[in-house]
């Protein structure tokens, strides 16, 4: 195997997740010089999240991922990711798709590098480089100059499994579509407040901006994506059989959301719950990617779902009724 000077850079990150309004990584390695401005050298980069002690969300991980492959691309390093040593909430306690690291459940490594050919005993721990924000909770756009990197950074370096890939096109075919409305609903903690994030609109409010949008445009489709299980049914009165949803796994909006660790949402009896919760909202996200309009609030998942598109979607953003227990962010 050819032999690489390595470099280990855990991107640790304090602040509650990446739709937090900064997240930054610390300067300098080991012997505390500075790894910025330094030449390109061809050498592996690990790259992880410590998570915080509550978790994080799947797309909330993902952005400090790509944050860390931004620093790695910036400096010509080969970026590979671990969580099998830093896990997710997502991680399974027993091996998927014959692998401990999370990322590989649906990913593949984004610079065809393995965990095990590049961790060893002479690995240089590095502190980390200044992250890219590519998502904010205050936003329902990302910056154009966000949107421009993050599909840069995606087309190099991710890869989604292929399995994955069938079952988005089971349901709508490659491409972005001009006569489907995607719409992304955000319910559960969201909508009866977290601190630190925007609330969101009510149902109500998503649903109707739905019936004015088709009045308008006469859309073939409308894809939901959505947590609570009313939701559904109060689309499906509304647009029957036109409506596009995935068998995913919802809640009730009359759900008791007291745990700040979300058992009601990570503890759910079902065999590889925690690892389908993952495919499921991967699944939802790229699926909006190919809605030629959105319909969306403040959430990473509508980000992730603007950097996947292959176009570039009409947007229609439902506002927010205001930050719960948390001060507007300084622009």
């Amino acid at each position: 195997m050819q032999k690489f000077s390595i470099c280990l850079a855990v991107f640790i990150f304090s602040s509650l997740s990446a739709e937090s309004s900064s997240e930054t990584m610390k300067n300098g390695c080991s012997d505390g010089t500075s790894l910025l401005g330094q030449a390109s050298e061809l050498r592996p980069c690990i790259i992880s999240r410590t998570p915080p002690s509550t978790g994080a969300g799947f797309w909330s991980n993902f952005l400090v991922i790509l944050a860390g492959i931004d620093q790695a691309d910036k400096r010509g390093w080969i970026p590979v990711v671990d969580m099998e040593n830093n896990q997710t909430l997502y991680n399974e306690s027993t091996r998927v798709l014959n692998t401990m690291n999370a990322w590989e459940y649906f990913f593949e490594q984004p610079g065809g590098m393995t965990l095990d050919q590049v961790i060893g005993p002479h690995a240089m721990y590095n502190g980390g480089g200044n992250g890219r924000v590519f998502s904010r909770a205050y936003t329902v756009q990302p910056k154009e100059k966000d949107v421009r990197r993050a599909k840069e950074l995606i087309t190099k370096y991710i890869k989604v499994k292929k399995y994955i890939l069938d079952e988005v096109d089971g349901y709508i075919e490659p491409g972005i579509h001009e006569n489907i409305l995607g719409v992304h609903v955000r319910g559960t903690d969201r909508r009866q407040g977290t601190d630190h994030h925007f609330l969101t609109s009510s149902v109500d409010v998503y649903l109707e901006e739905a019936k004015k949008l088709n009045e308008i445009y006469q859309f073939s489709q409308i894809y939901l994506a959505c947590d609570e299980l009313e939701t559904v049914e109060m689309f499906k009165q509304v647009f029957s059989d036109r409506l596009i949803v995935t068998k995913a796994y919802r809640v009730s909006a009359l759900t008791n959301l007291d745990d700040p660790l979300k058992s009601w949402l990570h503890e759910a009896a079902r065999p590889l719950h925690k690892y389908n919760l993952g495919r499921e909202v991967l699944i939802d996200t790229l699926l909006l990617a190919r809605c030629g309009h959105l319909l969306i609030g403040p959430s990473n998942v509508s980000h992730v779902a603007i950097y996947f598109a292959e176009g570039v979607p009409m947007i229609h953003e439902v506002a927010s009724p205001g930050m719960f227990n948390a001060k507007l962010p300084k622009k």
